[in-house]
């Protein structure tokens, strides 16, 4: 149960600064955080309505981050009753986060960019799965 406990304070911390982080962004820097999320990160070359078509859909990303951080937190007082959250977040991150990086890695974006979001979110699925086990399963954590 340690392990799972574990992951979901690094994981729901990592949500929280990361959706909260990126919802500031979109408030106080609406023009570089539409950037972030194209293949050139050009800050300047997207017009005001390119914009707004970007940052509409990314708040309800950003605010799905934050949300998910808060439970993943919530749940570290009960870790047992948080089997459904961690395989939502693995579900998530694998069918996802892993397929928009791919797609965006094919459609221009740079490897260096999109192979460490790709090894983020199998990490981040990988190692929730595998702690989900390892709770679930006390004579796996003895061997």
């Amino acid at each position: 149960m340690k392990g799972l406990k574990w992951w979901l304070w690094v994981v729901g911390i990592f949500y929280l600064f990361e959706g909260g982080g990126l919802t500031l962004r979109r408030v106080f820097d609406p023009e570089g955080m539409a950037a972030m999320w194209t293949a050139t990160q050009e800050i300047g070359v997207l017009d005001p309505i390119a914009v707004q078509a970007i940052l509409v859909p990314t708040l309800f990303v950003t605010l799905s981050w934050a949300v998910l951080g808060v439970l993943l937190l919530y749940f570290t007082r009960a870790p047992a009753r948080a089997g459904v959250l961690v395989i939502v977040v693995a579900a998530l991150e694998l069918f996802a986060w892993m397929p928009l990086d791919i797609v965006a890695l094919v459609s221009g974006w740079s490897a260096t960019r999109s192979v460490p979001l790709i090894v983020v979110h199998l990490g981040i699925a990988a190692t929730g799965i595998l702690a989900l086990r390892a709770s679930r399963d006390p004579q796996r954590v003895r061997r």
